[in-house]
């Protein structure tokens, strides 16, 4: 039985350079086993995703690939250990009972040969393999079959590997291709930067007197009071401050103002100016305020009363009298 699977296995031999009679290091045995075991497992993974009826199977019941992997686990069917010559095979031997019938026979005796013709054996210097693997796997899958093998055979001084055939003469010693073609196989995948979804909320809470709230911390707050999330930016607007166009009117109150949001608009009411404006944003909104008080202030103030009527003398003397300095920006230095 184990005649059948050596003849099938992935020999290889590590040849150390700088080690009495070439004997391989633990270190170098562990490390170049786990990465072949570790890019199989992800090549069996995404070799089983691209059969539509297994696809379907495991989108059913996530559990059938597990076994399926196990027992294609990889075993050390031949090792001379002078030069640390090992041949590598899963038992194809014993049929396995299986959803899939016959079906999962075959691709298992396939998948294992294609991933020691196709992956280990293959030359990565030939751009038709690299057109044709760019072409098979995604990005995120080339990196997931060879960057183990890259990161355990390609770049060490200390030893090599070489794989053998069945009589053991050396047929490829494993080389990691020219840099300019290592990103085909091992791509830098970007990071997608996901964007922290921010929600508008009205909170109540007890802190300390005196603190300046754009500062408050968390153990200023003795007990938070209130808590809700705001459906849409509908909260209060009590500007202390106006600016429009290069000028800024400082205020001596506070301009409590409503903000309601209907019919896909915020609207912005003052009751004691009497300026209502709207705008399809809170910011839309809140400009188009700033320029109906600007106009109010320019409209008014500066007309002689005889010309204004009794309502918008009254406004005239109710916008002087919060108004408590104009500064105008072009004539700054």
């Amino acid at each position: 039985m184990l005649d059948q699977l050596r003849d099938i296995a992935i020999r290889f031999q590590i040849d150390p350079e700088d080690t009495i009679g070439h004997a391989a290091k633990l270190e170098s045995v562990v490390k170049v086993l786990t990465k072949i075991n570790e890019s199989f497992i992800n090549f069996l993974q995404i070799e089983f995703m691209k059969e539509p009826e297994f696809k379907k199977a495991y989108q059913s019941n996530p559990h059938v690939l597990k076994p399926l992997i196990k027992d294609l686990d990889l075993l050390i069917v031949d090792l001379k250990f002078s030069s640390f010559e090992a041949a590598l095979a899963p038992n194809l031997l014993d049929v396995q009972a299986s959803l899939f019938d016959n079906h999962i026979d075959s691709w298992k005796n396939t998948s294992f040969a294609e991933f020691k013709d196709e992956i280990i054996l293959a030359d990565f210097e030939n751009p038709n393999y690299i057109k044709k693997i760019t072409k098979r796997y995604t990005e995120k899958e080339r990196l997931k079959i060879y960057q183990p093998l890259f990161s355990s055979l390609g770049n060490s001084k200390d030893f090599k590997v070489n794989f053998k055939n069945n009589v053991g003469n050396t047929i490829k010693t494993f080389h990691q291709p020219q840099k300019e073609k290592v990103r085909y196989y091992t791509p830098k995948i970007e990071k997608t930067v996901v964007e922290k979804d921010y929600g508008t909320y009205q909170v109540f809470v007890k802190a300390k007197k005196g603190e300046d709230i754009s500062n408050l911390k968390k153990s200023d707050i003795s007990k938070l009071l209130y808590f809700e999330e705001l459906e849409h930016e509908t909260y209060p607007y009590k500007p202390d401050l106006i600016k429009f166009d290069k000028k800024i009117y400082s205020l001596n109150v506070k301009l409590d103002c409503d903000v309601n949001f209907e019919e896909n608009q915020y609207i912005i009411h003052n009751d004691f100016l009497d300026i209502t404006v709207w705008g399809e944003s809170r910011e839309e909104a809140e400009e188009a305020f700033n320029f109906s008080f600007h106009s109010t202030y320019i409209n008014y103030v500066f007309e002689e009363d005889q010309y204004l009527s009794e309502e918008a003398i009254l406004l005239k003397n109710k916008i002087k009298s919060i108004v408590n300095a104009i500064f105008d920006e072009s004539k700054k230095n």
